[in-house]
This record gives structure tokens, C-alpha cells and sequence, in this order.
């Protein structure tokens, strides 16, 4: 692990309990990890590496990898929708491939990954949860659809402020997120 912080927010997310749809992390990086290596269809090269990394993030937590990337879009719905300015783009840019996971466009990923195969029942409801992620309310929404307790979202944003961090994100911008996310840095 990159950060010694994120073993002591797994351990909250372990106590907080957290519905898991059967995949395991170690079984979601496997698949990403073989498809950035033998899938060139499956997004961009940046979005793969991004996709990768984010999962590694939540490896340690009790979340299968279809609850970390829809947690994720969500929460990246929600900040597109309320930072202000140039904000979302400069997160984008320093972070490449947010933009394809972000609200609803990360059902395409989570398929290119193959999470939701034969789940066209859960990919329309996931994909009309994640598209509706503007406001907490639809985060919260998103969290349940995807089988998760809402106070997930708090953990998901502090581990995504981390990673965030870690990837060169300057500190005013990880400030507004944790505000916007309703978290304190």
C-alpha cells in the first residue's frame, strides 16, 4: 500500500459492514490488469491505468470492484456537478481517464470489464443511479443501488481524497472535493 492512512480507513470500512456482490478485489484486478494488457477496446490506455489504480485503492476494503468504480462514478458525478470554475477539468487533467468513470459513463467501463455481464436488469438501474448522481441524494442512491450502506460514502471519498493526493492533486482542489463530498481533510 502507497499510504499507511488507507489501512487505517480499511479497517473502518471493514467495521462498517458493506454488502459484497461476490467479486473479490483481488479477482477485479486481475480482470483489469488483463485487460490493460490484452484488451485495447476496453477504454483508453489512461482510463485502463486509472481503472487499475482505483481498484487497488479499495482492495483492502470489503467492496467488490463494481461497488468501488460505482461508488467512485458517483462521487465524481457529484463533484462534476458542484465545483466550480475550471475545477472538474483540472481533476480531470491531472488524474487521466476520470472523465470515462465519471456519473454514468462508468457503466461502459464496469462492462468493458466485465462486472455487469448478463446483469442487464442491474446495469439499467445502475446506469439510471449513476446518471442521476447531481446532488447527496443521488450519490446516496447510487450507493444503494449498488448494494452499499451510504455511510460507505464518506469512507469512498476519504480513500479517493488519498489517491487523489497521491497523484499530484493540488491541496485548494482536494479541499473543495472534501467539501463537496461533505468530508473533512
Amino acid at each position: 500500500m502507497k499510504h499507511p492512512a488507507l489501512a487505517s480507513l480499511a479497517m473502518v470500512v471493514a467495521l462498517s459492514g458493506c454488502a459484497n456482490s461476490g467479486v473479490t478485489m483481488n479477482d477485479a484486478v486481475q480482470v483489469a490488469s488483463a485487460i490493460n494488457t490484452a484488451t485495447p477496446n476496453a477504454g483508453t490506455s489512461a482510463t485502463r491505468t486509472t481503472i487499475t489504480e482505483l481498484l487497488n485503492v479499495f482492495a483492502a476494503t470489503p467492496v467488490s470492484g463494481q461497488q468501488a468504480l460505482g461508488g467512485t462514478a458517483a462521487l465524481l458525478g457529484l463533484a462534476q456537478s458542484q465545483l466550480g470554475g475550471n475545477q472538474y477539468a483540472q481533476l480531470a487533467q491531472q488524474v487521466p481517464g476520470l472523465q470515462q468513470i465519471t456519473g454514468s459513463n462508468a457503466v461502459s467501463q464496469l462492462n468493458a470489464l466485465g462486472m455487469l455481464s448478463g446483469k442487464s436488469n442491474q446495469q439499467s438501474l445502475l446506469s439510471t443511479a449513476l446518471g442521476n448522481t447531481g446532488s447527496p441524494a443521488g450519490v446516496n442512491q447510487a450507493f444503494s443501488a449498488l448494494g452499499m450502506d451510504t455511510s460507505m460514502v464518506g469512507v469512498f471519498s476519504q480513500l479517493l481524497l488519498q489517491y487523489f493526493g497521491s497523484e499530484g492533486v493540488s491541496t485548494p482542489l482536494l479541499q473543495s472535493l472534501a467539501s463537496v463530498w461533505g468530508v473533512q481533510r
